[in-house]
């Protein structure tokens, strides 16, 4: 049965009501740890252990948010989630914001969920690393309801002062003057820009808020086509846009683009709007509201990359390499082609870190991975799993042989000694190499059998590598 979480705000009166959808009680417990450390917003959360709750939950509760496991064990996340979008609500901004929870094979269906309307997803992992981007992933979604929640105030505020503008019309003509002169009184203290345009996209009014944040004096922009002026880019693929947002073809209203001022500094904006009408229902324009969210989008990006890189070398971390990995599989399997997985392990690095302190050792992985970063082509990959402990992942075609010649030249660049902290260094290196698909097709399996050659290597001597074979040591 679905039961309230314990209140984990001071006010009995929670602003935000989050809903967890897990089979896993250790798993539902993270998140409300997790969630209670974080107080950037009210909030109560509510825990489903099937679908069929979660669903009865999202009817009764009205969640705001909604975390919802992809594996459960009466439905799958994407059964759930279109049950959860046909569930009736009163308003549109009524309806939970979902994030999918998937493993790191999943990622195609987390892909098909946010295609189904799910806001974000989250990979989870056995190390539960998934929990520190969940602060963030909810800030967002907690920005981006207010937003819409200040949106539909405004929207029924300024239908109210239409029907009331289109009734004074016809008795009084004095009375509309005056209600213009209201409407210019709430579209200069909005915090956000607003930009009321034509059909072509020529500004035909805009708030001190537009001023500040384009950069450019309303006197310069109106009468002008907006995008001659202020450039805005498709935030992924970095697209020019020729018409401004609410125009453009193809463009969600509420989606995230770049917008290039005069000075060249690019800022990060969320945009909402609709259309004008006439009397008689014909289009004359649009209204446009641009959301500053550029800090909010950094510091999401910084605890994305802190998540899926190495603190100490900087490079990819298990969780990202494994995601490319997988990535590469498809690809090779695909295409018909050869991949090959390579296992490094440093000869000798106990001793180093026992003659010299942790210290010098950590100096030296960092000049190790500066090393391996100059012996691997763009198109490879390079991390660090632990320790002392690389891999990388050689694609493209000829791969198989490829990877002999990277082995190579990472045994050359390794001979020469590390000048660490003043003291020369001279360590080895092992390789152990499976290819795709001759020794696995699985993730898993071409890392394993990786391994067991990296460890033969090192049993006969040390610096050298070794293609995996059936008699390689597990």
């Amino acid at each position: 049965m679905t039961q309230p979480a314990p209140d984990l705000t001071p006010s009995a009166l929670a602003k935000r009501t989050i809903l967890i959808i897990d089979d896993d009680e250790v798993d539902r417990m993270a998140c409300r740890r997790t969630l209670a450390r974080h107080r950037a917003f009210d909030m109560r959360i509510v825990e489903a252990a099937l679908g069929a709750e979660g669903i009865r939950a999202v009817k009764d509760e009205h969640p705001d948010m909604v975390l919802l496991d992809y594996r459960l064990p009466d439905a799958d996340g994407i059964t759930v989630l279109r049950q959860i979008g046909e569930v009736e609500h009163d308003h549109p901004n009524e309806a939970p914001s979902v994030v999918i929870m998937t493993g790191a094979r999943d990622l195609d269906i987390a892909v098909d969920a946010m295609r189904l309307g799910a806001r974000d997803y989250l990979v989870k992992d056995g190390d539960k690393t998934y929990l520190e981007l969940l602060p963030a992933v909810l800030d967002r979604i907690h920005e981006e309801r207010a937003l819409r929640d200040q949106m539909r105030q405004a929207e029924d505020a300024l239908r109210t002062t239409n029907e009331r503008l289109e009734q004074r019309v016809q008795e009084r003509t004095a009375e509309l003057v005056a209600e213009r002169q209201l409407a210019m009184i709430t579209l200069t203290s909005i915090v956000d820009a607003v930009f009321v345009m034509d059909n072509e996209g020529r500004v035909l009014q805009m708030n001190p808020a537009a001023e500040h944040m384009t950069g450019t004096d309303s006197e310069a922009l109106i009468g002008q086509l907006l995008c001659d002026r202020i450039t805005f880019l498709e935030e992924s693929s970095r697209h020019k846009l020729v018409k401004p947002p609410g125009l453009a073809a193809g463009l969600p209203e509420d989606t995230v683009l770049i917008l290039v001022r005069e000075d060249g500094e690019e800022l990060f904006v969320r945009t909402t709007g609709g259309k004008m009408h006439d009397t008689d229902g014909k289009d004359i324009g649009i209204v446009t509201v641009l959301h500053d969210i550029t800090r909010l989008h950094a510091r999401s990006h910084a605890l994305m990359y802190q998540a899926t890189h190495d603190a100490l070398t900087d490079l990819p971390n298990r969780l990202l390499f494994t995601d490319r990995l997988s990535q590469s599989i498809n690809h090779a399997g695909h295409n018909d082609e050869k991949l090959a997985v390579v296992f490094l392990d440093l000869d000798g690095f106990k001793q180093v870190n026992d003659t010299f302190g942790h210290q010098v050792g950590d100096y030296l992985l960092q000049s190790v991975a500066q090393r391996l970063q100059g012996c691997i082509r763009e198109s490879d990959s390079l991390a660090r799993l632990s320790g002392d402990e690389f891999t990388m992942a050689v694609a493209g075609k000829g791969a198989d042989r490829n990877v002999q010649m990277v082995a190579a030249k990472v045994l050359r660049e390794m001979t020469a000694p590390f000048d660490v902290d003043g003291k020369e260094i001279r360590i080895g290196i092992s390789l152990g190499i499976s290819i795709f698909p001759d020794d696995g097709t699985s993730i898993d399996e071409l890392m394993e059998k990786a391994d067991a050659a990296m460890y033969e290597a090192k049993a006969l001597g040390g610096s050298a590598y070794r293609y995996y074979s059936p008699g390689s040591a597990a």
